[in-house]
C-alpha cells in the first residue's frame, strides 16, 4: 500500500501538481525536473527526517531545512541562509512558485507528439 502511494506522488509531481503536506510525509526519493526560462532542471531530492533534504545537482549535494510556517507558506534553510517560499497550481500542470518576494512560473516539458489542454475534458485548442 505504501509503495503505490508513493508512486501515486511521485506521478503527481511529475505533473507538476502541488502535493499535500501528508503526501509530502511519504516522500523519501524523489527525481525532480522542471523547465524555468526555456532551460530544463534535472535533480534528485532525498529526504533524512521531516524536515531535511539533501539536493544533488551536477555532481553536487546541498542538504536543506524546509519548515512550514502558518498560512501555506514554507522556509528552506541552506548555506546558512532562509529563503520564504509559497506555491499554487495554475492551469496547464504549471507551478507558480513565490521565492523571497519573486516569482517564478515553472512547467513541464511539452512532448509536441501529445495532444493536451489546461483545462481537463476540454479541448481548446487544436492545430495541425
Amino acid at each position: 500500500m505504501a509503495e503505490s502511494s508513493a508512486k501515486m506522488l511521485k506521478e503527481s509531481i511529475d505533473r507538476n501538481h502541488c502535493p499535500t503536506a501528508e503526501q509530502l510525509q511519504t516522500l523519501v526519493e524523489l527525481k525532480v525536473e522542471f523547465i524555468w526560462n526555456r532551460t530544463k532542471f534535472d535533480f534528485d531530492v532525498y529526504r533524512h527526517s521531516p524536515e531535511v533534504f539533501t539536493v544533488a545537482a551536477n555532481g553536487s549535494l546541498v542538504q536543506a531545512k524546509l519548515q512550514v510556517v502558518p498560512g501555506g507558506a514554507f522556509v528552506c534553510i541552506f548555506g546558512g541562509v532562509a529563503h520564504s517560499f509559497h506555491y499554487e497550481a495554475e492551469p496547464g500542470d504549471k507551478l507558480r512558485l513565490t521565492i523571497d518576494e519573486q516569482v517564478v512560473t515553472l512547467e513541464p516539458e511539452v512532448d509536441p507528439s501529445v495532444l493536451t489542454a489546461p483545462y481537463g475534458g476540454k479541448l481548446t485548442k487544436l492545430e495541425l
